[in-house]
């Protein structure tokens, strides 16, 4: 038996999408991004980095009383699909320990794994629902591809004016009612985060929650299937 695949919001109003972060927490980067949520009255879901959110508990907690969701995306953003089986779920497992701290586990489970590795092979849906068995997939329907965006822009003259563009051009072309959209707080490289880095990743939630607002949407919390 598969895990549904969540690629859209189930039963969403004509004005809902659900902006879902993959990485996070990070220090330089987590406060603005929620802040820009609530300036725009929008939620968002977060799949948060083991090995992150331990060091920054204040923001996972932070998180959630601004009313955000969060799931894990596992512990050290390593490929889980190709791995022995069971440490797939060990690391979603040591991630899921460490939130269910600031809000119970969720009965139906929106996993997230790095990379969507495996998505689509049933060693992967199988070992997910022997986790929790209403283990469920949050893939999603229309990516910014911010994690390239320092490797795209990085030499540009003015890389955020390039950005603005970028998520002006997504947008307009795929956005629809129901659509979950992924973003990145701060991807997960093999090189060091720097300046740029973290005015990216603010600039397109900036950018992102701007488009949306001026045609009309909102950012819910992504919901499970039922």
């Amino acid at each position: 038996m598969y895990c549904p695949i969540i690629r859209s919001l189930a039963d969403p109003g004509a004005n809902e999408v659900a902006i879902t972060i993959d990485d996070g927490p990070n220090s330089c980067t987590t406060l603005a991004l929620l802040d820009l949520l609530d300036e725009h009255k929008g939620k968002a879901t977060f799949f948060l980095s083991g090995f992150r959110a331990i060091k920054n508990p204040e923001l996972v907690e932070e998180i959630v009383l601004r009313g955000h969701a969060i799931y894990s995306h596992g512990w050290d953003h390593k490929r889980l699909d190709k791995l022995p089986y069971g440490e797939l779920s060990r690391s979603m497992n040591l991630c899921e320990l460490l939130l269910r701290k600031y809000r119970p586990t969720p009965s139906i489970y929106l996993a997230r794994i790095p990379f969507n590795s495996g998505y689509r092979k049933f060693a992967v849906h199988r070992e997910l629902k022997n986790w929790i068995p209403r283990c469920q997939i949050a893939h999603w329907s229309l990516q910014t591809r911010d994690h390239a965006f320092s490797d795209r822009f990085g030499n540009d003259a003015n890389p955020i004016v390039r950005i603005r563009d970028e998520i002006l051009r997504l947008l307009q072309m795929q956005l629809k009612p129901g659509a979950v959209i992924l973003m990145h707080d701060l991807p997960i490289k093999d090189d060091l985060i720097n300046d740029l880095d973290i005015q990216f990743t603010i600039s397109t939630m900036k950018f992102l929650l701007e488009e949306l607002t001026s045609q009309g949407f909102r950012s819910v919390v992504l919901r499970p299937k039922v």
